[in-house]
């Protein structure tokens, strides 16, 4: 199996995120969002690097495919959250819809 480290940086700027956010939600601006550089540990490398594995595989499958943290805990109402979510977005036609805490998120 290939290494997928190397399409790991050592940090992460939250810029990317901020941008998502502003550009995507009524009110993204508004939120509170703080940008940063995040200096990534080993173990978050390696987690984020199985990330990248999983998203090359689902392009692969061309398939709908829900992926969660292996602690990921999902509330009594996370079904209701994403079928809201997955009504908002489907107009657009999204290839990744990313499933995170936003302030600003119309589905919330």
């Amino acid at each position: 199996m290939r290494c997928f480290l190397r399409e790991v940086g050592q940090s992460w700027t939250t810029a990317a995120n901020w941008h998502y956010v502003t550009r995507t939600f009524k009110g993204g601006k508004k939120c509170g969002y703080k940008v940063k550089e995040l200096q990534l540990t080993t173990g978050e490398r390696g987690c984020a690097a199985s990330h990248v594995m999983v998203w090359q595989r689902c392009c692969a499958w061309r398939k709908p495919v829900l992926v969660l943290e292996d602690d990921a805990r999902p509330t009594g109402t996370f079904a209701k959250t994403l079928s809201k979510a997955l009504k908002e977005v489907r107009r657009s036609s999204p290839h990744v819809l990313w499933l995170g805490y936003v302030q600003a998120a119309p589905w919330r």
